[in-house]
């Protein structure tokens, strides 16, 4: 697995998500993943896993999973419970979060510390700084 600090880098110096970064957020946020798991898309049909997020709670690799790199609504969920309304429902913007247009696109999230990050996209800005939060806490 990719160090935090690595990942975070990787994803402010990405000029586009993709699912393979998402993948790797997922990981970096809780998620697992099974290879060769029997079921949907398991090794009976040539391959794929099980991923399952943080509450348990298990998708095949067929199947869609979030790709918070690509989707703004998919990176909110990412945003750690304490830091300006994280844990919210998906689309509903964290309280307090801030998105700031000055060379790139950077937002500072309030928590318990101020974390800032930048990034290509608003999902990949995102995904930086809820994993500096992460990392903070």
């Amino acid at each position: 697995m990719t160090d935090l600090k690595s990942l975070i880098a990787e994803l402010e110096r990405a000029k586009e998500g993709s699912r393979t970064l998402s993948d790797k957020v997922l990981l970096a946020c809780g998620w697992s993943y099974e290879p060769n798991r029997y079921g949907p898309g398991g090794p009976q049909w040539g391959g794929g896993g099980l991923w399952t997020d943080p509450l348990g709670i298990g998708t095949a690799a067929s199947d869609p999973r979030p790709s918070p790199t690509e989707s703004l609504d998919a990176a909110l969920t990412l945003v750690p419970e304490g830091w300006c309304g994280g844990g919210r429902l998906v689309g509903l913007p964290p309280y307090g979060m801030e998105l700031l247009a000055t060379d790139g696109l950077k937002v500072r999230l309030p928590g318990p510390k101020l974390v800032s990050s930048s990034g290509a996209t608003p999902a990949l800005a995102l995904c930086s700084v809820a994993l500096k939060a992460r990392e903070a806490a």
